[in-house]
């Protein structure tokens, strides 16, 4: 339990620093779900490109190749795009 903890925490503090950020990058973000983020492991913000709020593949990896090489520190996000390559651009959790 303690380490579920830390980490959603570890998740919320990359969404924080994602929010002040994405600006500066030209990224909008999209909200998914609280349970959904928790089930697949991945953060409830995701960055997608300026005025292209929608769930699509090219965007979502777009999103995080932008955010990630701005800073590849963000570990959480880093696993996300691992993830989501890993399965075919699926949000299904292997």
């Amino acid at each position: 339990m303690v380490a579920l903890l830390r980490s959603e925490q570890g998740i919320e503090d990359e969404e924080s620093i994602l929010k002040y950020i994405a600006p500066k990058l030209s990224l909008d973000t999209l909200k998914i779900t609280p349970s959904f983020a928790r089930k697949l492991e991945i953060p409830k913000i995701i960055p997608v490109p300026k005025g292209q709020k929608i769930f699509e593949a090219k965007l979502l990896i777009s999103g995080l190749q932008s955010l990630i090489k701005y800073s590849a520190n963000l570990e959480h996000y880093v696993e996300f795009l691992k993830k989501y390559q890993n399965n075919n651009h699926s949000f299904a959790k292997r």
